[in-house]
């Protein structure tokens, strides 16, 4: 496979892009989350940002071999009046103590954080909550906002963020856009 990628080709039964649904522009279809093993293995999970609407979209995909994936029957989770729901991030919180988990935890003792970075804002937004991996759902706690009023990670101008795994050191790092709005950026963080 790799020899054909660097001439340029690849089998047409071996493309892992995820197509949007027909009515959905391309353009509000974007920044899939890192994929994780459900609980059991029984397959990979991923979930890509769109809108329908003025509603923010998380839909979910899954593969049993990141090749060939298949869209849930229903979003992993939505929000009304959001827009467009940008970077979408799902992932396990301990809590207790102070390590981070990988991705595909759950059980007893964790929760979830669904974070999203919402276009008409431009700020990242998350709530708190249980994912069920059974019914391929999040839902946010009843005390969670699930809208441009909710929990942001950052009160300055960081957008778009992601997050990953560190198995080495356990924890999450995340990571995301910061625009420079200095008159002399260079002098400044030189």
């Amino acid at each position: 496979m790799m020899v054909r990628l660097r001439n340029g080709g690849k089998p047409p039964d071996h493309n892992p892009v995820i197509d949007p649904d027909s009515g959905v522009n391309a353009s509000a279809f974007r920044d899939p989350t890192t994929a994780w093993y459900t609980p059991h293995n029984e397959h990979r999970s991923l979930v890509v940002g769109t809108r329908r609407g003025s509603r923010g979209v998380a839909v979910l995909y899954k593969s049993k071999d990141f090749l060939k994936w298949t869209k849930a029957k229903h979003p992993l989770h939505s929000g009304k009046g959001t827009g467009m729901w940008e970077c979408p991030d799902l992932h396990p919180v301990a809590l207790e103590g102070n390590q981070g988990l990988d991705t595909g935890v759950s059980g007893a003792g964790v929760k979830h954080l669904f974070k999203v970075s919402l276009d008409e804002t431009r700020f990242n937004y998350y709530t708190v909550s249980k994912y069920y991996p059974k019914a391929d759902k999040y839902i946010s706690d009843a005390n969670s906002m699930d809208d441009r009023n909710g929990l942001r990670y950052d009160y300055d101008n960081f957008y778009a963020s992601k997050s990953f795994y560190d198995p080495g050191k356990k924890r999450r790092i995340l990571w995301g856009w910061a625009q420079c709005s200095c008159l002399n950026c260079e002098a400044e963080y030189n």
